[in-house]
């Protein structure tokens, strides 16, 4: 007598006897099945029901979160027979079609299947929450752009502009505004930057199409459309936009850089706006400076591993020198520095951050930002500001020899100078400063330290999945860990994670922190190549080494480390 799937839940001692009791009520009341409820209750996962059911029926299981659907094979079956049957055809060979089903005994719906496609049926078994999934996602559901907003059910969200940029808006382009400001423009502006911080996104991309706009967003690195508006609806969103951000809404043949804040249920986001000209209009990508709390923001939540956490907490505890925190834009330099500047403040210390604009608002540091409209430009702010007996200063960009001359001369000081600069070689930042014009004595000095970054995708702990790699590849990680048997893990995906794998990002870093051999070398002005060499010889780890590291403790992907450039 074949057992059923709640005594095998507890046999195996995957659930307890009150968990099936309560999952039992539930179906009785709402008729779902068992293994779906479980599985929205957190009780079990995707693949201990499909091990089960497989054991309970006899019949080869199938997880469908890991496999992408042919076209050609949906294109065998209708979409109103998978739905009303939930069937998924998987693999086909020439005579064989293999189907996942919630039921693989159900011999009407596989008779139908063969007489439907001309193959012989292979049944395996998914969980219906499996199957549901997987048809959402081959048939994603038709709706109108307006309601994919939920334009109806907006909650509330204030939007804070730069008061110099509102009252421009209010003296001198009233009339140029009106079409802009009314108020399906207003909710559809808001409804995407809503959409945008309930994914936790970092890029909205509003890119102007010939019939319609293409508003996107990048969530966990990867872009995903969001909704498509009607195209004559492109420039007030745009012209929305600029308002916000105090940029110049009659001005659509020239890049524009502005930003402002937004506030959702007590959370603010600082969000950078920035317009290009392209064929069909002005595309706009806005950059979302998430907040941090206090308890993330600090230094031991970054991702540095346990021994380079140590070195950097030493450098940083010096009394003076210039911390040159590199990588490409979006690499989470802002958010290390923020984090150092929260481990080092103090009442008894002057701390201050000069960046153009501020990203985050930090409790119990000073915080500056140039004002170009008032004459005060980027350079000659920090001209005075080194003035104003700094402990520790924090250089939100390099753009220019003469920011970079005094960032230096501030770091030889009695100041700790940490400056973000946009440079994707770590060791070659070194030649590059001195290429700009900084005299080899001088950054010979100064430079305490060099920290390169990236950001990679980290995998959500609620299904990673481990696995033994390839030798080649073990061999790799051996080489790179020093680990003698490393596993790695694979991104797997359950409602945690939104079926992505991944949850958030986590930082790899690399650190060169300059002995006397390497001043020496740079007072010699020497190149990338002898840098390397010197910082390998005095155990320089690289950025794939850390990334390798965290992929074998299943912190990422073996994928997402070999991504970065």
């Amino acid at each position: 007598m074949r057992k059923k799937l709640g005594q095998l839940l507890i046999e195996f001692k995957i659930i307890t006897s009150e968990q099936l009791a309560e999952a039992m009520a539930d179906q009785r009341r709402t008729g779902e099945r068992l293994g779906s409820i479980l599985i929205k209750k957190g009780y079990v996962t995707e693949e201990d029901l499909e091990y089960l059911l497989s054991r309970q029926l006899a019949v080869p299981a199938i997880n469908l979160s890991k496999y992408q659907v042919p076209r050609e094979l949906v294109e065998l079956v209708s979409e109103r027979f998978m739905k009303k049957n939930y069937v998924v055809p998987v693999e086909r060979d020439e005579k064989t079609l293999t189907v996942a089903m919630a039921n693989p005994q159900d011999y009407r719906v596989i008779d139908e299947l063969r007489f439907m496609t001309g193959l012989r049926v292979a049944p395996v078994v998914s969980s219906m929450y499996g199957i549901k999934q997987k048809l959402r996602e081959l048939f994603p559901k038709s709706e109108k752009w307006e309601d994919a907003l939920d334009l109806k059910a907006q909650r509330e969200l204030e939007i804070i502009t730069p008061q110099e940029f509102q009252r421009a808006v209010e003296e001198n382009l009233e009339d140029a505004l009106e079409s802009a400001s009314e108020a399906p423009i207003v909710k559809i502006v808001n409804s995407v930057l809503l959409a945008a911080l309930d994914k936790k996104a970092t890029h909205v991309h509003i890119v102007p199409e010939e019939s319609a706009v293409q508003v996107k967003l990048r969530v966990n690195s990867h872009l995903e459309t969001l909704v498509t508006p009607p195209k004559e609806y492109a420039q007030n969103i745009v012209n929305r936009l600029k308002i916000l951000s105090g940029m110049d809404i009659l001005q659509r043949r020239l890049p524009q850089e502005g930003y402002f804040r937004v506030r959702s249920e007590d959370q603010f986001y600082d969000v950078d706006v920035a317009t290009f000209p392209v064929r069909n209009g002005e595309q706009v990508v806005l950059t979302f400076q998430q907040p941090f709390s206090k308890e993330e923001l600090r230094l031991e939540n970054l991702g540095m591993t346990p021994e380079m956490l140590e070195t950097y907490r030493r450098v940083i505890a010096a009394e003076r020198g210039l911390v040159l925190v590199v990588g490409p834009p979006d690499s989470g330099k802002t958010s290390t520095i923020y984090a150092s500047l929260n481990a080092l403040k103090s009442p008894h210390r002057v701390t201050f951050t000069y960046e153009n604009p501020i990203k985050n608002r930090l409790a119990d540091i000073n915080q500056a930002e140039p004002n170009e409209r008032a004459g005060l430009t980027f350079a000659q702010g920090l001209k005075s500001l080194v003035k104003q007996d700094l402990d520790y200063l924090m250089v939100g960009e390099v753009p220019t020899t003469e920011v970079l001359s005094t960032v230096v001369e501030a770091a030889l000081g009695r100041t700790l100078v940490f400056a973000r600069m946009v440079f994707n070689n770590t060791l070659g930042v070194v030649p590059h400063v001195l290429e700009q014009g900084v005299a080899p004595f001088m950054l010979y000095s100064a430079l305490a330290a060099v920290l390169g970054q990236r950001l990679v995708r980290r995998l959500c702990p609620e299904c990673l999945e481990s696995f033994d790699p390839p030798e080649p590849v073990k061999e790799e990680l051996r080489r790179a860990t020093g680990r003698e048997n490393p596993h790695l893990y694979r991104a797997v995906g359950c409602r945690a994670c939104g079926g992505t794998g991944y949850r958030g990002r986590i930082g790899v870093f690399e650190l060169l922190v300059p002995d006397d051999e390497m001043r020496q070398l740079i007072l010699g002005g020497a190149s990338a190549q002898e840098l390397a060499e010197a910082a390998r010889a005095n155990g320089f780890r690289t950025l794939i080494e850390d990334g390798l590291t965290k992929a074998v403790d299943g912190m990422t992907t073996y994928e997402e480390v070999r991504s970065i450039k």
